[in-house]
């Protein structure tokens, strides 16, 4: 009988099973902000709409079922809050609708009757390759590797 191969590769379990790791370990740590997406897609949604968070206007309140929001932007992303949608444009827009109570839209909704219940655009310093939603704060990075942070950051203690 031939005898057993060894492993070729570095990390090695020894006899009492601990990890036996290699002398040398060249670990590679890489901070590339990410290529925005390029595949853009439709925004659908379902649920109640009171607040604006369908983004179908102040008449439709609520949907049963899936239903197509109309966007004049090609979407590449959608990320939903508590109460607000937060929608990424293959152009690197970004564009908000639902509860604006404390600021999670990033934009003045106080001066547009309605303004809350339409994807309107947030303005940002330069194309936003990601975005992100809590429960009642957004976030988006941008190309250069900024990061822009608004609404409210509530803490839960149990």
């Amino acid at each position: 009988m031939p005898p057993k191969r060894r492993r070729s590769n570095s990390v090695r379990e020894s006899d009492t099973g601990a990890v036996k790791l290699p002398k040398k370990l060249k670990v590679v740590i890489e901070h590339d902000v990410p290529v925005g997406l390029q595949r853009s897609g439709v925004v659908l949604v379902t649920g109640a709409g009171d607040v604006g968070q369908l983004g179908m206007g102040s008449d439709i309140l609520e949907k049963s079922r899936f239903s197509l929001v109309n966007m004049e932007h090609e979407i590449v992303d959608v990320c939903a809050g508590g109460m607000h949608t937060v929608c990424l444009t293959k152009t690197g827009k970004v564009l908000t609708f639902g509860c604006n109570d404390e600021g999670a839209l990033g934009r003045i909704t106080a001066d547009k009757e309605d303004s809350e219940f339409t994807a309107d655009e947030v303005e940002l310093p330069d194309k936003v390759v990601q975005v992100s939603a809590g429960d009642s704060h957004s976030a988006a990075l941008l190309c250069d590797g900024r990061v822009f942070i608004w609404g409210t950051f509530r803490v839960c203690i149990a």
